[in-house]
């Protein structure tokens, strides 16, 4: 728009039968040199150091393709904007401006810059407006302590602190700063004596730490801050230190419990921690449980909680105390205070008896019952070795089952455990037990079995029901089986053993027991559809035979293509006939005509016949006109797990292998990625240049999946691009770019996705030599240092991880994000045998190293350190992780970490462990798997000569380039090979042609003409022909 284009103008209909002019309304166009300036609001900001700052910004908007741009100066949030219509029917943009205020911000100037682009080659228009930002309460000299401060006599203290100061002064405050605290009315430092540590001023923490506190550093004290350029003494606040001979005792919370049998119990015990570095260690007496420990800051002090949870019996009832034992650095002995809670079980001290409701028994065997039971105390001095247990109908004390051999546990120990020999159809019955010694006669009526015996057992559990994998996997099959006796469990046996099989015995929560047997073997395609049973024989007694029961299941076993050598191609003058036969799971085949893929067409005719689900055979026919040329017929056969091809058809008549250059993808490829997209491009030189990309080891195409761009710029150069829709979710695992001709292969997996993982910033653990102990006659104080990213530290004692709790007191600091200080101490008496590791470790490795050992009965003669056997070995399935570690050791000590931390027998997993003797044991974890999670499996082993670490599992979901790199390496090689050969007989003919010459083909060559397609016959005789002139000509040479 012009300045001469200024003026009213009104909207003139011009059509063939209607023509009007709208004259109720009209348009006033005012063409203007400038604008005026864009408007911010508010104006002027008034805000605190953390407010919510919102600034807005608008300028007019006359032409909707091209508003204006709104930029800020300084750029302080990421701004929102819109473009609307006001009351007036004219267009506004706004850019709303977000950010955080803070004390830097003070006295700053915000621009609001409104850029009009020209459309007549001038140059455009910028418009701007400004607001500034007053800060109320930015740069005071200001400083937080408490009050005051108790601390125990000849122990250090920690003062709690930090401070602001005005913004102008912010450069003086640098490394060479000095904290000194002083008296109100002086500025000499005090408590020089006391050798204080201060944090790190230029943060302004002004937190101190003070050793060694006597009764004559009880005063009040003020904060002094001593710069080169800044000397200044807060006396806004001051605290208060108190040194005291005691300290008040802990408190327990609650301090009375009335429990019942079996319930669940929680105690905290809390007591003042005055001195960070040294907080009291808590212990309780008696140590029921392991207690949870923790430091809590408030306003006023620090607290040392312990929490202790444990489930209530008989053996709590009385009392429980907590000690808070302070350690002195004066030299004298530390100082404890002690609190005491009553703990009541009203209904603890009585008859009772813990027996499984149903006991199911096959006739003609024996059965076990589980059984315990306790008495009233007053009763405890009756139970001796002349009591005999009977079981009894509830009605009647007459022993029953006497004729069944009944053999039973030790009554002395509460242990009515029974084994019946034998039992009939009629022992079916509920029986109670009965306890009869000379003093002491009682039937348990609180609770019974009954006992039921039948004729015939369900067969054994298969777990899993199904059986689905991939070739390579390592498998375990669960077959479990009631075993109702003992001392005769049921014979599990697989049919056929393909591998490894362990048995365990087990109790379920219903106190019945099972017998399991997991099968372990690497799924192979010979697996695929072979039916796999476990069968139960349970052993009869007098003379019946033994019953049998049997459970089976199909596999289902994925494998990577494979192409038969019976793949093979015929041709005639006018047509070629190939063959291609494949064994998969699934069997997945495309045809490559000169690097193209064949489809139903006029470019040939493909026929596949499948014969099962793993066998696939495809025919393809190609009319062949004698001009044409044929280069390159290749069979390539696929699926999810790998790939395999042949080249079936090469026609060397007219093909000249000097123009056709094998692929080479460059460096150049590459991946970026954005919140919800993935882009990657793919370069190769090549001659011919042909490209596919593979999605997850499938072919992708132009679909929802994902776009793909291919540009040639010339015969050997080849760029494509592809584009996925990537939501957050979503885990793409591989994008593969396969580059191929009739001359070779190349391949490059572009992108893997592994959530939340990133190795490339991780380093291995590594403990440092500084880790060491010392020891006195009462306490071992050690320290362990080490350097990784991240650094992860466990402290095990006599095996056992350690936490907060009475068993030692752990402080960990953390001084950057690959350095990592630990000490650990602990009350050790004399006698006490103590085995201290620190173990280090992250997903890239670990390291452990042996700080103490105080073993006065051991001999390191009997020791052997211990060593993870190589046998050691993981399996997954769809839910489930199952790994098994095997160690030689004397004594041999395992323990499990899932992602850094040990595994106990809980919902996380199941851990079953077998020693077959004293220096080896076999370990075996069971995981609950979902598919998207993250899980790193490490086994580790130790015992008071060394230890062995090994990591068996890390799962990248959905992610395995360690298996696509392996499959797509086999194909390539043995692309290459057949290719090289290809190459060398091509060579051989050229060279061939080169030094013997043909006139009459040469002419017709020459002149342009066609030269006829021979057939297999003419091939003979030409080849006849040209050894005869080879002969003559050499004859003729050597006259």
């Amino acid at each position: 728009m012009r300045p001469g284009h200024t003026n009213t103008y009104y909207l003139r209909l011009d059509c063939n039968d209607l023509k009007y002019t709208f004259r109720t309304a009209s348009v006033k166009i005012e063409v203007k040199d400038d604008f005026s300036s864009p408007t911010l609001t508010p104006s002027s900001l008034e805000v605190k150091d953390g407010d919510s700052v919102s600034l807005t910004c608008s300028a007019p908007a006359p032409c909707v393709p091209h508003p204006p741009t709104l930029t800020w100066t300084p750029t302080l949030g990421d701004p929102q904007e819109t473009l609307k219509e006001n009351q007036d029917k004219i267009l506004v943009k706004t850019s709303v401006l977000n950010f955080t205020a803070s004390y830097l911000h003070d006295g700053e100037k915000i621009y609001c810059n409104a850029t009009y682009k020209k459309q007549d080659g001038n140059y455009d228009t910028s418009l701007t407006a400004t607001t500034n930002i007053l800060c109320t309460n930015c740069g005071q000299f200001e400083i937080s302590l408490p009050q005051t401060v108790q601390v125990l006599s000849g122990s250090c203290v920690t003062v709690p602190c930090s401070f602001g100061i005005r913004r102008k002064y912010e450069k003086d405050l640098q490394g060479e700063c000095r904290a000194l605290w002083v008296y109100s009315d002086s500025s000499h430092p005090r408590l020089t004596d006391t050798n204080p540590v201060t944090g790190n001023l230029t943060e302004k923490d002004c937190t101190t730490i003070f050793s060694n506190m006597r009764p004559g550093h009880t005063n009040t004290y003020y904060l002094r801050l001593d710069c080169n350029d800044l000397k200044y003494t807060f006396r806004t606040a001051s605290v208060n230190i108190n040194v005291r001979d005691n300290l008040p005792a802990p408190t327990l919370t609650p301090s009375t419990l009335e429990v019942k049998d079996g319930g669940s119990v929680s105690l905290t015990c809390s007591a003042p921690a005055p001195c960070l570095s040294e907080p009291p260690n808590l212990i309780w007496t008696p140590t029921l449980r392991d207690s949870k420990e923790t430091l809590l800051e408030n306003q006023d002090k620090t607290i040392k909680t312990s929490v202790l949870n444990f489930t209530a019996s008989r053996q709590n009832h009385g009392h429980i105390s907590c000690n808070a034992v302070y350690k002195k650095q004066d030299g004298s002995r530390d100082v404890t205070f002690s609190t005491t809670a009553n703990i009541l079980c009203p209904d603890c001290d009585r008859f009772e008896v813990s027996l499984p409701q149903t006991v199911q028994v096959l006739s003609g065997s024996c059965v076990t019952i589980p059984c315990s039971f306790e008495i009233q105390r007053k009763h405890e001095k009756h139970l001796h070795g002349g009591c005999r247990p009977l079981w009894v109908y509830l009605e009647n004390p007459d022993p029953r089952l006497t004729e069944a051999n009944p053999v039973t546990g030790n009554l002395t120990e509460k242990d009515c455990t029974t084994t019946f020999y034998n039992i009939q159809s009629g022992h079916t019955s509920t029986y109670n037990f009965r306890l009869d010694c000379s003093d002491l006669k009682y039937t348990f009526k609180e609770a019974n079995v009954k006992i039921e015996v039948k004729d015939n057992f369900p067969p054994p559990t298969l777990t899993p029901s199904t059986l689905e994998g991939k070739e390579g996997d390592l498998v375990n099959l669960t077959c479990s089986a009631p075993a109702p006796c003992l001392t005769h469990p049921p014979t599990l046996t697989w049919t056929p053993i393909l591998g490894d099989v362990f048995e365990t015995l087990q109790m379920n929560p219903n106190k019945t027991l099972v017998k399991t047997s997991v099968l372990s073997f690497t799924a192979s395609s010979l697996h695929h559809r072979q039916n796999i049973s476990c069968t139960a024989v349970y052993k009869r007694e007098s003379g019946n035979s033994d019953a049998s029961m049997a459970t089976s299941l199909k596999a289902d076993i994925l494998f990577p293509p494979r192409i038969l050598p019976s793949s093979s191609c015929t041709k005639t003058a006018s047509q070629i006939n190939c063959s291609c036969e494949i064994i998969g799971n699934p069997p997945i085949l495309q045809w490559f005509l000169n690097g193209q893929p064949v489809n139903q067409s006029m470019e040939g005719f493909v026929t596949i016949k499948s014969l099962n689900e793993t066998y696939l055979r495809s025919i393809i026919s190609l009319n062949q006109p004698k001009e044409r040329n044929v280069s390159a017929l290749l069979c390539f056969g696929f699926n999810s797990l790998g790939s395999d091809s042949k080249l079936l058809f090469v026609n060397f008549l007219q093909t000249s292998a000097e123009h056709i250059v094998p692929p080479r993808i460059l460096p150049s490829s590459n991946c970026t990625k954005t919140a919800r997209q993935i882009n990657c491009s793919c370069e190769i030189l090549g001659k011919p240049t042909i490209l596919q990309w593979l999605f997850n080891g499938q072919p992708v195409n132009q679909s929802g999946e994902g776009f793909v761009i291919s540009q040639s710029r010339n015969k050997t150069y080849l760029r494509s691009t592809i584009s996925l829709n990537q939501t957050q979710e979503r885990n793409v695992s591989s994008l593969l770019c396969f580059g191929f001709n009739s001359m070779g292969s190349d391949s490059k997996l572009i992108f893997i996705n592994s959530p939340q993982t990133s190795t490339e910033n991780l380093v291995p653990p590594r403990i440092l030599p500084s880790s060491r102990c010392t020891t006195t006659a009462g306490q071992i104080n050690c320290s362990c240092e080490i350097m990784g990213k991240p650094p992860i530290l466990q402290w095990f004692l006599n095996g056992q991880p350690v936490n907060q709790s009475g068993e030692g007191f752990v402080t960990i600091k953390s001084l950057n994000e690959t350095y990592l200080r630990s000490t650990i101490s602990l009350n050790q008496p004399q006698e006490r045998n103590v085995s201290l590791v620190c173990f280090s470790f992250n997903s890239l490795g670990s390291d452990s190293k042996q700080l103490f050992v105080n073993s006065p009965q051991t001999s390191a003669e009997y020791i052997v350190p211990p060593r993870i056997l190589p046998s050691s070995s993981c399996t997954k399935t769809a839910r489930q992780i199952n790994c098994s570690c095997e160690i030689m050791g004397k004594p041999p000590i395992l323990q499990w970490l899932f992602n850094g931390q040990p595994v106990n027998q809980s919902g996380e997993g199941f851990v079953i462990s077998q020693s077959l003797n004293e220096t080896y044991l076999r370990s075996t974890i069971s995981l609950n798997q979902p598919q998207e999670r993250n899980v790193s499996l490490v086994c580790f082993s130790f015992n008071s000569l060394g230890s062995d670490s090994k990591q068996l599992f890390v799962n990248y979901p959905q992610t395995s380039a360690e298996h696509i790199d392996k499959n797509w390496m086999s194909v390539f090689i043995g692309t290459t090979v057949i290719l090289l050969l290809l190459v060398c007989f091509l060579l051989i003919v050229i060279r061939f042609q080169k030094t013997h010459h043909y006139p009459e083909i040469y002419t017709l060559a020459r002149k342009g003409k066609k030269v006829q397609n021979t057939t297999e016959d003419d091939n003979k005789l030409n080849t006849i022909e040209l050894r005869e002139k080879k002969i003559a000509n050499s004859g003729t040479s050597s006259t």
